[in-house]
């Protein structure tokens, strides 16, 4: 006997039978058993979900001649269940609408109808994939659709519903079957492979359905394929082989190499499932899914109920997520999607995803301000990051410090910053204009605290940045080992010798004009900020005091290396709003 392929042999011949489609089987049995039926029925949904074996079970339901009326559980031994089953019956005729797509063919079938059935109750017509008739077609049916014999009844089916005429949606009764889920698929797969006598892998299966993307037919088409390649033994490694899927150790060796931000492990792990012939595309499509399920766990709640997979990958799953931030693995999805667009148009798809990959181990999850203001509080507040704390029990030097992003550095100077100096030791000004200028570029913050000094040379093995009284919030910072460390460094690279750097504190009153610092005319500012009055000079020794004590705190000093800013101006809240109570 010739050989039948499962997805013939086993499709379903009663409402129970069919998979992942209850929504649909509830709703025709309750028709049927009420005798509520509707002289016309729409069924669409993906590829070989069940549309037209529905359409056939209830051609037997309505003419199963076991029964003395319509039944929702056809016997499927009497010669009409036979004979629809067999695609020979007289009173249900299947069309299929790509090859009768014209008005004559309509005409013809409208001919047909007024005849009563010849054995069973009605006379039904299928027409599968009947979007491809002709709108002159559409509008020959319509009269007929809306009003036909008491003995007629159709039964469309169409995968792309679309394109049906609103005149003919709105004379059917419309069912949209679903795509099977992986748990369904897995376990009718199972079932079948039981009663068929083979031995498939839980992976295995977990693969088929995987690939099949829900749609049953393909799923037993690839149970063909995979049984004829490898016999009645079937593992996943036989699965990978015959579709080229990608493996499970090789995905998960990219995944981890992603999770630990390990660029070059990442390339490495692509390259090998690459040279194992796995495609390009299938990786990128698989990378979005994996974090999108990621992204689904971290949710958790009814979120992670989204995932159809066993519960052996969802504890996987879980467990990766735990890696990762959510806005990390958003950002993550957005990297992956946007390869999957840029692979299509790539001359060599495979550098577009190692690119991406590259990038996708450089995505750091995102500090939230408040958890950076939370830290600088505990800091100042002397409280471990993370312990709760009220909003009263902060400090009253604790206020915030309203501070803005240092200027930009002046035009470069004749000499390049980046290159040594060559002949003798430059003078003091030119040499601290040089190291102001790189380290305006690499560390902004620490620019705001040198530019106060004034360069002072001392020979030719030392550089010493002078600091007035009033500025010694500054030099205390700008004395700290990892700052003079770093200014030697910059030093020795211009010089190309070692050089010392000191910093000396002064006692005598600001110089005006002083290189590498402000001019004291323009420390003294006296003007205020808009609605503020300007102090007058008695008021000046105060304001500094006041600012070298805020430069001293260590929360100030803390924000100020942490953002990189610069104090621009201090207000005392408490007095401020005592004064607006005196004013009220």
């Amino acid at each position: 006997m010739t050989y039948q392929i499962l997805s013939r042999k086993w499709r379903p011949q009663g409402f129970a039978e069919v998979v992942g489609q209850e929504h649909v089987t509830r709703t025709l049995i309750n028709a049927i058993t009420s005798n509520r039926l509707a002289q016309a029925y729409l069924f669409s949904g993906p590829r070989g979900v069940g549309k037209t074996t529905t359409a056939r079970i209830l051609a037997k339901a309505l003419n199963c001649s076991a029964a003395a009326q319509p039944t929702p559980t056809p016997c499927g031994q009497c010669p009409s269940c036979r004979d629809i089953a067999a695609g020979a019956s007289v009173d249900v005729l299947e069309i299929d609408g790509a090859s009768n797509t014209g008005v004559d063919d309509v005409r013809e079938l409208r001919e047909q109808v007024k005849y009563v059935p010849f054995q069973g109750r009605y006379k039904i017509y299928i027409i599968d994939e009947v979007h491809m008739l002709s709108n002159a077609a559409f509008n020959a049916l319509l009269k007929t659709l809306e009003e036909p014999p008491p003995h007629l009844i159709f039964l469309f089916a169409t995968t792309e519903s679309h394109k049906i005429l609103p005149t003919i949606l709105s004379r059917c009764q419309h069912f949209h079957f679903k795509r099977v889920g992986r748990l369904d698929m897995m376990a009718q797969l199972g079932k079948i492979a039981a009663a068929e006598g083979l031995d498939i892998e839980e992976r295995a299966l977990a693969l088929i359905a995987k690939v099949s993307e829900g749609s049953v037919r393909d799923a037993l088409s690839v149970v063909d394929q995979v049984v004829a390649a490898s016999g009645s033994t079937v593992r996943e490694g036989d699965v990978v082989a015959m579709l080229g899927v990608v493996d499970r150790e090789g995905f998960s060796a990219l995944t981890r190499a992603i999770c630990d931000k390990d660029a070059a492990a990442a390339l490495t792990a692509a390259r090998a499932l690459f040279d194992h012939g796995h495609d390009v595309k299938l990786l990128c499509a698989d990378l979005v899914e994996y974090v999108r399920h990621l992204t689904v766990l971290k949710l958790g709640g009814k979120a992670a109920e989204a995932i159809d997979l066993p519960r052996e990958e969802v504890d996987e799953l879980r467990t990766a997520a735990a890696s990762f931030e959510l806005d990390e693995l958003v950002r993550l999805f957005s990297v992956f999607s946007q390869a999957q667009e840029d692979i299509r148009f790539a001359m060599y798809p495979p550098f577009t995803l190692e690119m991406a990959l590259v990038k996708a181990t450089r995505v750091v999850a995102l500090e939230p301000i408040e958890r950076l203001i939370a830290r600088v509080e505990a800091i100042g507040s002397g409280i471990e990051p993370g312990t709760p704390q009220p909003p009263s029990a902060r400090p009253p030097s604790a206020q915030p410090v309203a501070a803005a992003p240092p200027p930009k550095p002046t035009a470069a100077p004749e000499q390049a910053a980046n290159q040594p100096i060559v002949g003798p030791m430059p003078d003091a000004d030119h040499l601290w204009r040089l190291v102001m200028q790189r380290v305006a570029e690499e560390k902004p913050h620490l620019e705001s605290y040198l530019r106060s000094g004034r360069p002072i040379a001392g020979g030719e093995s030392e550089l010493a940045v002078e600091y007035v009284q009033q500025d010694a919030w500054a030099a205390d910072l700008a004395s700290r080992d990892d700052n003079q460390a770093y200014v030697g460094r910059l030093l020795k690279e211009l010089v190309g010798r070692d050089v010392a750097f000191r910093i000396r504190r002064a006692a005598d009153a600001p110089r005006d004009g002083a290189p590498g610092r402000r001019a004291s005319s323009e420390r003294t500012d006296t003007r205020a900020p808009i609605g503020r009055t300007p102090p007058d000079d008695r008021g000046t020794e105060s304001r500094q005091s006041a600012l070298s004590e805020v430069m001293a705190h260590p929360v100030v000093k803390d924000a100020l290396t942490i953002f990189g800013g610069e104090v621009m101006e201090i207000r005392d809240l408490g007095r401020r709003g005592d004064r607006r109570e005196d004013e009220a």
